[in-house]
Parts: C-alpha cells; sequence; structure tokens
C-alpha cells in the first residue's frame, strides 16, 4: 500500500490536521505498512504546525491589559483635585468659614421669606456681593461663630470671644430656630452691660485656657 502522509515538506496546516484525523480513526493503516516511526514524525509535524498556527492567531483584543500596579496614573481621579462651587477643592474636611455662616444665615432667611424653593447656586453671586459689601464690624458675628466652633484655641481669645465659645451652644440649644446673627447681636448687648469685673473675670478664664492649651 502506497503511502502519501509523511511528507512535512509537501504538507499544509490542513494536510497534516487530516492525516492525524485519519491516523486515530483508521489504525489499521499502521498494520497496512504505516510504521510506528512515521506514525511518530506525523503526529510531531501536526502538534509543531498546529502551534505554529495557533501562534499567528490574531489577539481578541489590541489593547492591553493591566493590572492596578500597572494602571497608567493618568487614568486615575485625584480626588484632590475636583473641585466644587465657586472653583472650591472638594475631598478635604474643613471648618467652616466666616463666610460660609454668613451664607448660610442669609440663604435661611431667604427661604423663610419665599413660597418658591431656592437653590443656593442661584443666589451665590448676590450673596458673594453682599459679604464684600459688609464692613469688619458686620462681618465680626461670623468671624466671631468660626472661633467659637475651632475645638482647639489656636490663638489668643479676649475675654468677650471666649464668653462667646463658653455661652453661644447653651443659647442655640434653647432656641434652636434662631439666626446665628440674631444669637450674636443679643450676646453682644448682654456683654456690653456687663460690669468691668464681670468682663475682667472672663478676660483671665481666656488667658488661662490659652496658657493651658500651649502646654498641651
Amino acid at each position: 500500500m502506497t503511502v502519501w502522509y509523511v511528507l512535512p515538506e509537501q504538507s499544509s496546516t490542513t494536510f497534516y490536521l487530516r492525516v492525524r484525523w485519519i491516523i486515530a480513526r483508521r489504525p489499521q493503516l499502521a498494520r497496512d505498512g504505516l510504521l510506528a516511526a512515521q506514525i511518530q514524525a506525523i503526529n510531531l509535524s501536526v502538534k509543531a504546525t498546529a502551534k505554529s498556527a495557533y501562534a499567528t492567531l490574531p489577539n481578541k483584543s489590541s489593547k492591553p491589559r493591566t493590572s492596578k500596579k500597572g494602571a497608567n496614573p493618568e487614568d486615575s481621579i485625584d480626588l484632590s483635585s475636583v473641585s466644587g462651587p465657586a472653583g472650591k477643592k472638594v475631598g478635604t474636611s474643613r471648618s467652616p468659614t466666616s463666610y460660609q455662616y454668613f451664607k448660610k444665615a442669609q440663604y435661611e432667611q431667604l427661604k423663610s421669606s419665599s413660597t418658591q424653593p431656592i437653590r443656593v447656586a442661584s443666589v451665590e453671586k448676590e450673596l458673594s456681593a453682599k459679604w464684600k459689601a459688609l464692613s469688619d464690624e458686620q462681618r465680626q458675628p461670623y468671624v466671631d461663630m468660626v472661633q467659637v466652633k475651632t475645638k482647639k484655641v489656636t490663638k489668643k481669645l479676649n475675654g468677650y470671644q471666649f464668653w462667646m465659645k463658653t455661652n453661644v451652644p447653651s443659647v442655640t440649644a434653647r432656641n434652636p430656630k434662631i439666626s446665628p446673627k440674631q444669637v450674636f447681636t443679643s450676646m453682644g448687648h448682654e456683654w456690653k452691660a456687663m460690669t468691668d469685673a464681670d468682663k475682667q473675670t472672663w478676660k483671665e478664664k481666656a488667658e488661662k485656657e490659652f496658657a493651658s492649651s500651649e502646654h498641651a
């Protein structure tokens, strides 16, 4: 019997795969003159050719897969660079500023006097202009509020500021609906009505707390 299946140089991938198929399904060919060595040669040729053909197949995706460690840094999001309203960065917890207290108080007043919903963004420019027009004296209640809300004493308080810091929480607790401006206006009148001796007492308390915070 003439065998046509053992010449690798004359064959293609399809030919060798077909030879392998024939050998798998017709083992009697070996008994008809196809020697064991020739069968082994065909098997090796088929494996080599199939491997070579597989290596030339195009990838499913031309985009390289990257792990988290190998990710492109430009694809990540830096939360510190994300800006909130008015270009202010978000992602960092900070104490409210005097302007923010002013804006909150003004917004609450607008909301209570209007029958329509008011968005902060829609009045932002107007509130900013109002704040810039305030004098230092008019801004002082909101500046004091920042100092009151600061847990750690970062600078020396005078007697009035320390008295405010001590008493504002109890005043707002008794009157939850009162605005910040009303709180400081009322307490300002109360401070002015104090005797010099009482004011001196609060001044000494402020100095004592500041001294203790420096050594903490």
